[in-house]
């Protein structure tokens, strides 16, 4: 049968050839098989839906952690625009602190994208059977 985890599907069948009731178990084996047809292409659409799942996920994270590069330098270049304002007088102390505030949650953030990537690369191929390579990963 086929297993995944704690989802287990299988079948026997057993009938004897010249019992009175062969009919009766031979309609009862048809029955069992062409329900355990329909287990069997229902996990196997679960799957493939969690696979696909998976995938824009990773999809979803590649693309959010691509943005990086381009938004530290917009935060580098704020950085240096709010300082010549905060030197020059134009800027309180407050707003240049709220503002170091918001550039160190973004920073937070992108760390937490790029998690996001790793952790999704790694279900993917738990998810597929392949050996998750984490030890790569940390050298």
């Amino acid at each position: 049968g086929l297993k995944d985890g704690a989802f287990q599907l299988g079948w026997t069948l057993q009938f004897a050839l010249f019992s009175p009731t062969r009919n009766a178990e031979l309609a009862v084996a048809e029955q069992a098989v062409e329900l355990a047809s329909l287990g069997l292409r229902m996990a196997r659409q679960t799957a493939r839906k969690k696979l696909q799942t998976l995938i824009s996920s990773l999809q979803s994270a590649l693309q959010a952690v691509e943005r990086i590069p381009l938004e530290t330098r917009k935060w580098e270049l704020e950085e240096k625009l709010n300082r010549i304002k905060y030197e020059a007088g134009s800027m309180s102390e407050e707003s240049w602190e709220e503002f170091l505030g918001e550039k160190e949650a973004f920073y937070e953030e992108s760390n937490e994208r790029a998690t996001a990537v790793l952790v999704s690369f790694l279900e993917l191929r738990a998810v597929l059977g392949l050996p998750l390579g984490w030890e790569v990963w940390l050298k």
